[in-house]
């Protein structure tokens, strides 16, 4: 399906003073399909918000094509506002407006009917909850109530193509909940094809159906959600996507009798995998596995002792004495000797670590 296409998109910064250069995006190519929704996370400094900006046509890049529909975007910026919008990362409303009229300056920037403009509020006012501030001002709401109300603005234009950077940052953890639901429920309703800058990957797990992956301006993954958590391509991806980095353990793949366990490099001692997939023998291999994903169980034989354990509500992070092994369990093993048991989601080797 026609959507957004970057091809081969390049920015590059150049600070007068030192001479030097920064590459904010370095030839990249990335296609989102209409009416699909998108995470773009990474580190900071990784090129997401020049993304943005970029295709907001707020920057021009030092080369590289953007095209919505199989045809570019236009550069004069009215013309270009036509099929997109972009709320960026401050909420930007009218300190003079209330959030009423705020609301509603959006709407004047398109011919709409007064019905039109009342249908759109009041499906905005129920999806947000901000009846009660409308005839407030910006200073007195706080930074998540503006931010929400900013949202809502941008949300009222329908635009086809939304682009939001780190639109939920200043709300808790409830509102960002329920503000991720509402927001993916408007965009599948109108058919928006949505592409969210956010450093919470909990929420970019729970808003979208891909993720881009950046790192120094490269592309590193495109994936769902569940492929780049259990099937990252990189070292550096099962090191930044999750909530802990994942395991990454150099050995070997031993199966026999329809059996299968991981030799750690090293040592004698093959530790149990336990998984619906088909496995083969393979030597060398760096096996990537997530901490949630180990199971610890006790032994009389010589086995792997506790070195740090770190309390975290839900579980406690433990890491073992054998390959700097980490494991998420709900509760600590009380025993002085463990036998790790791998329980992957997904069976992930690495190209190279």
């Amino acid at each position: 399906m026609p959507g957004l296409e970057l091809r081969h998109l390049s920015r590059v910064f150049h600070d007068g003073k030192s001479k030097k250069t920064v590459t904010a995006l370095d030839e990249l190519s990335l296609t989102f399909e209409s009416g699909s929704l998108t995470s773009v996370i990474g580190p900071i400094g990784s090129g997401k918000t020049t993304l943005l900006r970029l295709i907001a046509g707020l920057d021009q890049p030092e080369k590289g094509d953007i095209l919505w529909n199989d045809s570019p975007l236009p550069s004069d910026l009215k013309k270009r506002a036509e099929p997109l919008s972009f709320q960026p990362h401050e909420h930007a409303l009218y300190p003079h407006l209330t959030i009423r009229e705020n609301l509603l300056l959006a709407t004047g920037w398109k011919k709409l009917s007064k019905a039109d403009i009342n249908e759109r509020l009041d499906e905005i006012l129920t999806e947000f909850s901000l009846e009660e501030h409308l005839n407030k001002h910006p200073d007195q709401l706080s930074a998540g109530q503006c931010q929400t109300a900013a949202l809502a603005r941008v949300l009222m234009l329908r635009s086809p193509l939304l682009l939001l950077d780190e639109p939920l940052s200043h709300g808790d953890r409830e509102s960002r909940h329920r503000h991720i639901k509402a927001l993916r429920r408007l965009c599948k309703k109108h058919n928006t094809t949505l592409i969210a800058v956010t450093h919470h990957q909990e929420e970019a797990f729970a808003l979208s159906e891909k993720i881009v992956l950046l790192d120094q301006g490269r592309l590193i993954q495109h994936d769902s959600p569940l492929d780049i958590y259990h099937q990252p391509n990189s070292l550096f991806a099962s090191q930044f996507i999750g909530r802990f980095p994942m395991n990454v353990l150099h050995g070997d793949i031993e199966v026999a009798n329809g059996s299968a366990s991981f030799k750690p490099a090293g040592s004698e001692t093959a530790w149990p995998i336990e998984t619906n997939e088909t496995l083969s023998s393979q030597s060398g291999i760096h096996l990537a596995i997530r901490p949630e994903h180990i199971v610890l169980r006790e032994t009389k034989d010589a086995g792997l002792a506790i070195e740090e354990e770190s309390y975290l509500g839900d579980g406690s992070l433990i890491r073992l004495s054998e390959q700097n092994l980490q494991a998420f369990v709900p509760v600590v093993p009380s025993a002085g000797q463990l036998s790790p048991v791998l329980r992957p989601h997904r069976i992930c080797i690495l190209p190279s670590a």
